[in-house]
């Protein structure tokens, strides 16, 4: 839609006022728009990417020292989408891994045939040699979601976040 699109955590905390947002904000001929798209989330790290039809796609990491915004006990990698033309956000949904943290990442790319694909670092809380696994997570064009692990690596063992490409095949390389 030719738009500029941003997505900001936003965090105040004073004695008389507390929040924690994950905001969309869309640049308009009249200024800029702005929509909540997680309330009370502790945001650590999030990811924006427009497909070619003009569908917007959100993941986010919560920070892992506080329990999950939307009453998750695990905490939750959360993908967004807003549909091409669409005002109004799908509502989140988490993805990932079972007995998977969320530690940092994450990255989005959609393919030519409509699929999500996420990439993000874990860590298994509790795992007895502290392994951190690369998770891959990809949406098909019907909604359902997959998740493997790519590999593993000693705990703080990566320094940057990860990346990955798709080739015009649709082909990941991570």
């Amino acid at each position: 839609d030719g738009a500029l699109h941003v997505i900001q955590y936003d965090f105040k905390h004073t004695w008389t006022v507390s929040y924690r947002h994950l905001l969309h904000m869309e640049r308009q001929p009249i200024g800029w728009k702005q929509t909540v798209l997680i309330e009370n989330a502790r945001i650590e790290t999030a990811a924006l990417h427009a497909d070619r039809s003009g569908g917007l796609h959100v993941v986010a990491v919560e920070d892992d020292s506080a329990a999950g915004s939307l009453g998750e006990t695990v905490l939750p990698v959360w993908y967004l989408h807003r549909r091409p033309g669409a005002v109004q956000w799908e509502s989140p949904v988490r993805i990932g891994r079972a007995g998977v943290y969320p530690h940092f990442g994450p990255r989005v790319q959609t393919d030519a045939s409509g699929r999500v694909h996420v990439l993000f670092v874990g860590t298994t809380r509790g795992d007895v040699n502290n392994f951190d696994p690369l998770i891959y997570s990809v949406r098909s064009p019907s909604g359902t979601w997959s998740s493997e692990t790519v590999r593993t690596m000693p705990l703080l063992a990566q320094d940057s976040a990860p990346d990955f490409a798709l080739d015009p095949q649709g082909v990941v390389h991570a």
